[in-house]
């Protein structure tokens, strides 16, 4: 190790390295600047507004404030569809149907965000739409792309909820049976019922055009608080009937998709829907031509 007086000397004789070393120990440490909010949360504190009306200071304050009152209009959006039970960013999948003693009833299948199946933009589209429905008009009207993109996109779903029964029937696993359904998307006007969602309405078709007979005046309501949704399934079935029983490409609001089950049918549970059966060997999903 070097002594000291063994280091090269500067011009003047003195020990350059010394003289380095000893000038940045005499340097001030480096203050820290506070930044711009701590800055303006002080001059808040202390109510001196003096210095923020320079253009890029209002530019830094409106940065800040920004995402807050985004967040807010957010926080109050959410709060308003909570109070007004309006959860159109969900889709419902619901089975209606009637038992054997002529009890109508309704299940859910299942539920999935709209975001979870759909484009956002066709899941905006959907929304929107959903807004302008009435009790008079309750199918959800949408232009002829996307109303196939969605009905595509639900089909889809049910389908999949029957995806180990359809496999077992293509193994040729005995008792396995299927049947037709008919869909629609449907949502409820706001405050018509307890809550507002856009629902895919899933009808056995033979159930379907029995509704829109003379036979359907007989059928009862399995809990009296059915009565809207038993309202509304006629009135679909009327519209259905007035289109000539049409789907697909001829009425797009309507389309057919078979689901399939494990197990036998009992053919004698339903004897007063013999007369509306349908050809179970129909063309598959029309629409998808």
């Amino acid at each position: 190790m070097c002594e000291i007086s063994q280091l090269p000397k500067g011009p003047e004789g003195g020990n350059e390295e010394v003289t380095l070393l000893a000038a940045r120990g005499a340097q001030q440490p480096e203050m820290l600047q506070a930044g711009f909010k701590a800055q303006f949360l002080k001059k808040v504190g202390k109510m001196d507004w003096t210095g923020l009306d320079r253009t890029e200071i209002l530019l830094e304050l409106a940065l800040i404030g920004c995402p807050l009152a985004i967040g807010a209009a957010g926080a109050w959006l959410n709060a308003r569809r909570w109070n007004q039970r309006k959860f159109t960013d969900v889709i419902h999948y619901s089975l209606n149907t009637v038992t054997p003693q002529k009890n109508f009833r309704f299940r859910t299948l299942g539920e999935d965000a709209m975001s979870s199946i759909l484009h956002p933009e066709g899941a905006k589209r959907v929304q929107k739409a959903a807004d302008f429905v009435t009790t008079e008009k309750p199918i959800i009207e949408l232009d002829k792309t996307t109303t196939w993109l969605v009905n595509n996109a639900v089909a889809n779903q049910l389908s999949a909820m029957c995806s180990q029964a359809f496999l077992a029937r293509d193994m040729g696993v005995a008792n396995i049976t299927s049947d037709w359904y008919i869909v629609v998307l449907t949502a409820e006007p706001t405050g018509v019922a307890s809550m507002k969602k856009i629902r895919a309405m899933v009808i056995k078709e033979s159930l379907l055009r029995y509704l829109a007979t003379p036979g359907a005046a007989s059928l009862k309501l399995e809990n009296p608080h059915y009565i809207i949704r038993w309202e509304l399934l006629k009135k679909l079935a009327q519209t259905w009937a007035d289109s000539g029983y049409t789907v697909g490409k001829a009425n797009p609001k309507f389309f057919r998709v078979e689901l399939c089950a494990f197990g036998e049918v009992d053919e004698s549970a339903y004897p007063w829907l013999a007369t509306a059966n349908t050809n179970k060997t129909a063309a598959a999903v029309e629409w998808y031509v």
